[in-house]
């Protein structure tokens, strides 16, 4: 997972995902994109805003043992320690969690990648 604190021109997040072939079929690969959004969907209150992060699922994964459960135990951790890094990032530029900051060069450098 790669998450990129960007300027925060809108106050949205967003997510978006690479689903290799090397991980199955195209019904394979949709079931893992459809498990993983509804995963995020259900977390989405952990998700601070101006954030882009992009999952991409490693080859290991099996996709017939993937569940709503078994994406939950891989994606929170994750979604916390996102969050934990957000706030900590905005307090050291003085913004407020939620809100755009007003320097766009000190956001310009606040990217970070988090491994999962």
């Amino acid at each position: 997972m790669f998450v990129y604190f960007r300027i925060p021109e809108d106050l949205d997040w967003r997510v978006g995902m690479a689903v290799t072939k090397k991980i199955g079929k195209a019904v394979v690969r949709n079931r893992v994109k459809r498990v993983l959004r509804e995963c995020i969907r259900l977390n989405q209150a952990l998700i601070p805003s101006a954030l882009d992060i992009v999952i991409v699922p490693k080859r290991h994964l099996n996709p017939e043992r993937l569940t709503l459960l078994s994406a939950n135990l891989e994606i929170l951790p994750v979604l916390e320690i996102i969050r934990e890094t957000a706030f900590s990032l905005r307090a050291h530029t003085g913004e407020s969690a939620d809100c755009p900051a007003s320097n766009e060069s000190s956001s310009r450098d606040s990217r970070t990648g988090v491994s999962a």
